[in-house]
């Protein structure tokens, strides 16, 4: 299965990675690598490799244990993007591992409770934390998914932090109840306004925080709407080269490729026209290949967790990782054509 993996990755003129680091049940790092690839009008996601990594990890460490993989099977020359999981404890690790990837690869682009229950108003912050939260995980539920693009996942964050602004001004106006266990607790009990400047102020710091990690001014989607409104009728923009706005008008305004478009999905309808445009295919195709999240990876933690228990902690996982989570049929008639059928006694 991986050289089949690898035969088909070979056949793609770009790829994305996606990477992260934990630990499996015998305290012994881990690092699970994905791979995100062109093939047959097609966009697959797949494990690239689990590596196994000593246990004081450091981003020189991570580099070279992923660079021995790459540069054996792969070349970097062909690696678009990495991505890597953005928490505090893992930023120093993993810049250190994009930090000498971008040297390689020149393509690529973080208990008195009862007596709390008989305070309302600490009733009140607790039903508003748990409406917040709420809204929290059904954002981070809608950013989870495989073959998503950062259009569709920055799209969300956008909605989410315009919603923080609007929450902001209704809980100005003394208006609660677009948070449904908070406004239970409103309807039992008065609350002063200090509460609701309390609120506010959360939901202020809340949308400063998002914009600190998703900066309006850094959004990925801006100079790239053509990507996905292709059939807008619009220019391209200034950074376009003349051939590249003549070819998006020359799709823009053909209407067999309007029906396509509005069949498949982004990256099909980009890898279908790359034959007759390819320079503008090529620019779009490049934008949606990277992994926009590290969430595949994650998925691939909770099955090494499962698959190494107590019992089985001596375990190789990267083989059983790749049975367990590839996509890639095996070619069944070849494995059995290598093995030697028993006689008969």
């Amino acid at each position: 299965m991986e050289a089949q993996l690898l035969e088909r990755i070979n056949t793609s003129p770009w790829y994305a990675l996606q990477v992260d680091e934990s630990t499996d049940i015998d305290n012994k790092a881990l690092l699970l690598v994905y791979v995100r690839y062109l093939y047959q009008e097609d966009v697959p996601e797949d494990l690239l490799c689990a590596l196994s990594l000593p246990t004081n990890t450091t981003g020189a460490e991570l580099f070279k244990s992923l660079d021995g993989y790459i540069s054996e099977k792969l070349k970097w020359s062909f690696c678009v993007s990495i991505c890597t999981d953005g928490a505090a404890a893992m930023t120093g690790r993993l810049s250190g591992l994009t930090a000498r990837i971008k040297e390689v690869a020149p393509e690529k682009k973080k208990s008195q409770l009862a007596a709390h229950f008989s305070d309302k108003v600490w009733v009140a912050k607790l039903a508003y934390l748990c409406d917040i939260f709420s809204l929290l995980n059904e954002l981070n539920l809608g950013l989870q998914g495989k073959i998503t693009t950062v259009f569709k996942l920055s799209d969300k964050v956008a909605a989410f932090k315009a919603k923080l602004e609007l929450y902001g001004r209704r809980v100005n106006r003394g208006i609660l109840n677009m948070f449904q266990t908070l406004a239970g607790i409103v309807g039992e009990t008065e609350l002063e306004h200090s509460f609701c400047q309390l609120v506010h102020d959360h939901l202020s710091l809340l949308l400063k925080e998002f914009e600190r990690y998703f900066p309006t001014t850094k959004d990925p989607r801006t100079g790239k709407e053509w990507i996905r409104d292709t059939f807008a009728n619009k220019s391209g923009e200034s950074s376009m080269s003349m051939q590249e706005e003549e070819q998006l008008l020359e799709i823009a305004n053909d209407g067999g490729l309007k029906t396509t478009f509005e069949t498949t999905t982004l990256l099909v309808f980009w890898i279908k026209v790359m034959a007759e445009y390819p320079e503008i295919a090529t620019t779009a195709l490049k934008s949606l290949l990277p992994f926009p999240t590290t969430y595949l990876c994650e998925a691939g933690f909770s099955a090494v967790t499962a698959t190494k228990t107590k019992q089985r902690n001596k375990l190789d996982i990267s083989n059983t990782l790749r049975v367990s989570l590839s996509p890639i049929t095996p070619r069944w008639n070849r494995l059995v054509a290598k093995k030697q059928a028993q006689g008969s006694h």
